[in-house]
C-alpha cells in the first residue's frame, strides 16, 4: 500500500505555501487523492510532477573582457553634451 502525504506535509516538503499546493490541488493541477474534504499526496506522483515542470534556465554568456569598449562609450557620452 502506498503511503499518502498531508497537504502540510506536501507543501513542506516542496517548500510551498500551503494555500497555493490547496489551490493546484482544487484545480486538478497537481496530482492528488481527495477523501472527504481532504487532499493526500503520494510523494512518487509529486516527484515525478515536480521534474516534468521543472525549466532549467540558463544564465546568459559573459560579455567578452578583451573588446575595447572604449569608442562607443565615447561617442554615447557626447550625446549627452
Amino acid at each position: 500500500m502506498t503511503e499518502l502525504l498531508t497537504l502540510r506535509d506536501t507543501a513542506t516538503r516542496l517548500g510551498w505555501p500551503v494555500g497555493k499546493l490547496r489551490r493546484l490541488a482544487k484545480t486538478g493541477r497537481v496530482p492528488c487523492v481527495r477523501i472527504e474534504r481532504r487532499y493526500y499526496f503520494r510523494a512518487a506522483d509529486m516527484d515525478a510532477w515536480v521534474t516534468k515542470h521543472t525549466v532549467v534556465i540558463q544564465a546568459p554568456a559573459a560579455p567578452r573582457l578583451d573588446e575595447d569598449f572604449t569608442v562607443e562609450a565615447g561617442a554615447f557620452a557626447k550625446t549627452f553634451r
